[in-house]
C-alpha cells in the first residue's frame, strides 16, 4: 500500500531519491504489521450529570501519497455528532485518564443567563408605563382628598329653610301659622268632658284633689271661659248626685235633696286665676216649690258644701244670712264667706235647675254659657 510497499515497488517510483526509501524502508521494518480493522476505543468515564457522547466508529482511510507529501498538514477527521470545540479551549481533565469534552457555546447559553442579558427591552416604554401608573394614583388620591373635604363641609353647614313660595294663599298660610302656634287646649269649651271618680276609693279630699288638678291645669293653659264636666266612676258610668253627695261629703238636707233630680254636671272657672266651681243639678217638681224649699234651707248651704267649695283653709260660719239680687233680669241670692279670698255662696233657681257657685262671677258665667247654648 502506497510508498510503505516493497522494495521492487519502490524502485519503480520515478522521481524519489533512492535513499529516501532505503530509509523508511529501514524504520519500517522493525514496526509491527497494522492489522486491517482498528483498534478498539476506550469509551471515556463521563462524571454524573454532562451528557455522554459516544463517537461512531468509522473505517480507517487509507493515505495516499500525496497527503505523505512534506509540508502538507493533515486535519483529524471530525464526527458529525460531536459538538464543534472552540479553538484555543483545552480540554479539562477530570481525574486520571479520563477527559470531559468542552461544553459548546450554545448550551452554555441555554444553562446560564447573565443578568446583564434580564434586562426589559424598550427603556422608554417601561418609563411612560411607570409615569402613567404614578399619574392615576395621584389623581385618585387627589380626588379621595377633595370628596373627603366636601362631606366634611357638607356636615358643618346647616340645612338653610327654604322659603315659602310666594305663590301661596294668604289665608291659607294665616290658618296654617296659627294651627302651629295654638296648642290644643286640654279640655273643651264646647262639649262636657270627663271627671272619673273611682266609687270604690274615693273621699272627699281625694275628690277635692282631682277637681283641683283639673283647674290647675286650665289656669296653666290660660282658659278663661267656664268649662263642664260630667262626673262618672270607674266603668265611664255618670255619677249621680245623691252618691257623689255622699262621696264628697255634701250634708244638704234631706227635704232640699226630694226636690232636687239625680243629673248633674260640675263647672270650673278661671276667676282672676284661682278656680272657682258651680255645680249645675237637675231638679224636679214646680219652680215655685223648688225656690220655697231652696230658701227655707239656704242658710246650710255655706257649711253642706264646705268639703267642695271652701276646703279647710276657708272659715265657714254654721249658718249664713242671704240677700236679694239680681243678674240680667234673673233672681239672685247670695252671701260673702270670705270676701279677702274673694269666696261667697251664689245661687239661682230655675225651670228644671238649680245653680250653686262659690263666688259671683263664677255663677255669672255659667249662667251666660248655659242660655246662650241652651241647657237641656
Amino acid at each position: 500500500m502506497g510508498i510503505f510497499s516493497s522494495g521492487k515497488e519502490k524502485s519503480e517510483v520515478s522521481g524519489i531519491p533512492k535513499e529516501f526509501f532505503q530509509a523508511v524502508t529501514v524504520m519500517n521494518e522493525g514496526a509491527p504489521q497494522r492489522s486491517e480493522q482498528p483498534p478498539e476505543q476506550k469509551k471515556p468515564v463521563v462524571p454524573a450529570g454532562l451528557p455522554v457522547f459516544e463517537a461512531p466508529k468509522a473505517p480507517m482511510k487509507e493515505v495516499s501519497a500525496q497527503e505523505n507529501k512534506p509540508g502538507s498538514v493533515q486535519t483529524p477527521a471530525r464526527n458529525p455528532f460531536l459538538p464543534v470545540q472552540e479553538p484555543g479551549t483545552p480540554e479539562k481533565k477530570m481525574g486520571s485518564g479520563v477527559q470531559v469534552p468542552p461544553l459548546a457555546q450554545s448550551s452554555k447559553k441555554a444553562l446560564f443567563t447573565p443578568l446583564s442579558a434580564m434586562k426589559p427591552e424598550g427603556g422608554f416604554l417601561s418609563n411612560k408605563i411607570i409615569w402613567l401608573i404614578s399619574g392615576v394614583v395621584l389623581l385618585a388620591l387627589f380626588a379621595g382628598i377633595v370628596a373627603f373635604i366636601w362631606f366634611r363641609s357638607n356636615e358643618a353647614a346647616p340645612e338653610t329653610p327654604s322659603a315659602a313660595p310666594e305663590t301661596a294663599p294668604a289665608e291659607l298660610s294665616s290658618d296654617l301659622n296659627a294651627a302651629i302656634a295654638e296648642p290644643e287646649a286640654p279640655f273643651s269649651v264646647g262639649t262636657p268632658n270627663y271627671l272619673l271618680l273611682n266609687t270604690e276609693t274615693a273621699t272627699p279630699e281625694s275628690i277635692r284633689a282631682e277637681v283641683s288638678d283639673k283647674g290647675r291645669r286650665m289656669l296653666e293653659f290660660g282658659m278663661t271661659e267656664p268649662v263642664e264636666f260630667l262626673i262618672t266612676d270607674q266603668n265611664n258610668n255618670p255619677l249621680a248626685f245623691t252618691r257623689f253627695a255622699f262621696l264628697a261629703d255634701l250634708s244638704l238636707p234631706s227635704d232640699f235633696l226630694d226636690v232636687l233630680d239625680e243629673s248633674f254636671t260640675l263647672w270650673l272657672y278661671n276667676d282672676g286665676g284661682t278656680i272657682r266651681q258651680t255645680l249645675a243639678i237637675t231638679s224636679k217638681g214646680e219652680l215655685a216649690d223648688v225656690q220655697a224649699r231652696a230658701k227655707a234651707d239656704e242658710a246650710l248651704f255655706p257649711r253642706a258644701l264646705t268639703g267642695l267649695f271652701y276646703g279647710k283653709e276657708v272659715s265657714v260660719p254654721a249658718k249664713t244670712s242671704f240677700r236679694e239680687g239680681s243678674f240680667n233680669g234673673m233672681p239672685v241670692r247670695y252671701v260673702n264667706i270670705d270676701e279677702e279670698k274673694n269666696y261667697s255662696m251664689d245661687y239661682f233657681v230655675d225651670t228644671g235647675h238649680v245653680f250653686v257657685a262659690n263666688s259671683k262671677n263664677a255663677l255669672r258665667t255659667t249662667l251666660e254659657k248655659t242660655q246662650k247654648e241652651g241647657l237641656e
